[in-house]
């Protein structure tokens, strides 16, 4: 047993949805195959709407009603950090969460989460890198009040410090704050301070917001944003509702589109699209199918050692990195209604 907890409903539930779709097309191929050692993948699914206290409800119910061997690809840092002390509690891993936050590369929670994706850290030393070769010098920063933007704000003081550089502005929005509302103040305060680029940690519903809002007062100012931002659901936002909005903007993946890797084929040729979180979540599926059969006994410290031990070649795109797979970030901008590799 499989167990899941993500948004399904609610102001971040494209992720949810997209990443469980990618993890189904992968446990259905494993399961018309037979299973794992002849036994079926059984998924469940569990809907947190993006909410902490859910969340953690959510988590109880999985392992003690449900009682699944592996939790795996929860959605979000605030959601993935209230959990935490659950899994000291119960001993339990959690496998592959949509979330990049540092906390949880840093001991001793790196024992209880296996990331498969770079760190939120890392995708910034990307975009950072990027502006400053383009003498973009002056940043100001719109995050979502609570871990997961906080967690982006340090990283970026951070990045920028080495540098002699901070943030000239750090304006922040309440998590759950929709595309439909207005960001028109928040959009005022960032252009005042006279950034050269804006950095969104933030939803895709408000990254989308913001960018409408300053777009609607004249401003093409560079918009940068990571990947739990969803750059499929942020266009699609965009495009439908405000399509001179969608220009001058940089966003991280931390999966590969424009490339030929064979696992990204075998995506393909399965779903015959391309979604990075449906891939994202794809690739969580994969990795943890490939755990499953050569873990004997599935307690949480056997599928610990399996993911320890790894052998990715035919996973991976990079080397591995402390707790993560996969560690490297791609970036791409808008171009003509579309994202476009940046090279």
């Amino acid at each position: 047993k499989i167990g899941t907890s993500v948004a399904l409903t609610g102001p971040s539930q494209a992720l949810g949805n997209n990443l469980v779709a990618g993890m189904k097309f992968a446990f259905d191929d494993i399961n018309n195959q037979g299973g794992i050692h002849g036994s079926p993948i059984e998924f469940i699914v569990l809907d947190d709407q993006y909410n902490p206290d859910k969340t953690v409800r959510n988590t109880m119910s999985l392992i003690n009603d449900y009682k699944v061997d592996i939790l795996t690809s929860f959605t979000g840092t605030p959601t993935v950090q209230r959990i935490l002390p659950l899994l000291i509690k119960y001993d339990k891993t959690l496998f592959f969460p949509f979330t990049g936050s540092q906390i949880f590369i840093t001991p001793p929670y790196n024992d209880y989460v296996k990331l498969l994706r770079p760190t939120y850290w890392q995708e910034l030393e990307t975009i950072i890198s990027y502006l400053r070769s383009n003498q973009y010098y002056k940043v100001a920063i719109f995050y979502q009040l609570d871990g997961y933007g906080m967690n982006g704000v340090s990283g970026i003081r951070h990045i920028l410090s080495n540098f002699n550089l901070k943030p000239i502005a750090e304006i922040n929005y309440k998590r759950g704050k929709l595309f439909s509302e207005s960001f028109s103040q928040e959009a005022n305060l960032l252009l005042k301070s006279k950034p050269d680029a804006i950095i969104c940690i933030a939803s895709y519903e408000a990254s989308a917001g913001i960018i409408r809002d300053i777009r609607a007062k004249q401003s093409d100012i560079m918009i940068a944003n990571i990947s739990f931002s969803d750059k499929d659901s942020l266009k699609s936002l965009l495009i439908q509702n405000a399509p001179n909005s969608f220009s001058n903007l940089l966003h991280t993946q931390v999966v590969p589109e424009f490339l030929d890797f064979p696992i990204l084929q075998q995506y393909l040729k399965q779903t015959n699209r391309y979604n990075s979180v449906e891939f994202e979540g794809y690739l969580n599926a994969i990795t943890l199918i490939h755990i499953l059969k050569n873990t004997p006994v599935k307690h949480s410290i056997d599928l610990q050692k399996t993911f320890d031990n790894l052998i990715h070649s035919n996973l991976a795109f990079t080397d591995s990195f402390h707790n993560q797979i996969y560690n490297t970030t791609y970036l791409i901008k808008s171009e003509n209604n579309d994202w476009i590799p940046i090279k």
